[in-house]
């Protein structure tokens, strides 16, 4: 559907193609893609310049309620009614884990908290939950899921650092040091 030929020059594209109400929508932090998730169960990835269909997402048993990306961009969490949360690799849409702890009786919003160590959601009974980043390895500094040379490298270039929120302070005590890189060498070559 051509938007511009509606008369509507604010609207840069608009699609169909899920077959129930889309109930949120969140965009990749490099702005290229947009995920949306349905009440027909699916997580849809679009391309945000053209508007095309990257992928289709499937393995919800109830409506996909809230979709976000990690703060790097790589991973995409989905919560659902199905009381379960999902992991999604975006490059070619793996499943890469789910999770149903205190999932309650299903999800209505989810989150990361900026450094990606925290993940946050909402239940539909009224209860928030804020836990580590279930889907987070030891030592993986960018969340791919995978703790290799690019986290090692991510720690030693931002070593001596001090904040808050650093995805390099895996143990959240406000600098990225020694403590820090021995997470990353402890757990080498996990998930890969």
């Amino acid at each position: 559907l051509n938007a511009y030929a509606q008369g509507r020059p604010d609207i840069v594209w608009m699609r169909g193609g899920h077959t129930g109400w889309v109930y949120s929508v969140a965009f990749s932090p490099d702005g290229s893609l947009l995920a949306s998730g349905s009440d027909d169960r699916t997580i849809k990835l679009w391309r945000v310049s053209d508007g095309s269909l990257v992928r289709t997402l499937t393995g919800h048993t109830g409506g996909v309620t809230s979709v976000v990306f990690s703060p790097d961009g790589s991973l995409i969490a989905s919560g659902s009614l199905d009381r379960t949360i999902r992991l999604w690799r975006v490059s070619d849409g793996a499943l890469l884990q789910t999770y149903d702890q205190e999932t309650g009786t299903g999800m209505l919003s989810i989150q990361f908290s900026p450094n990606g160590q925290l993940f946050g959601y909402g239940r539909t009974d009224a209860t928030v939950v804020v836990a580590r980043n279930p889907f987070r390895r030891e030592g993986d500094v960018n969340g791919d899921g995978c703790v290799d040379g690019s986290d090692l490298l991510a720690v030693l270039f931002a070593f001596g650092n001090t904040g808050s929120g650093l995805p390099e302070d895996l143990n959240g005590d406000g600098i990225v040091d020694d403590a820090d890189l021995l997470e990353v060498l402890f757990n080498f070559g996990s998930g890969c």
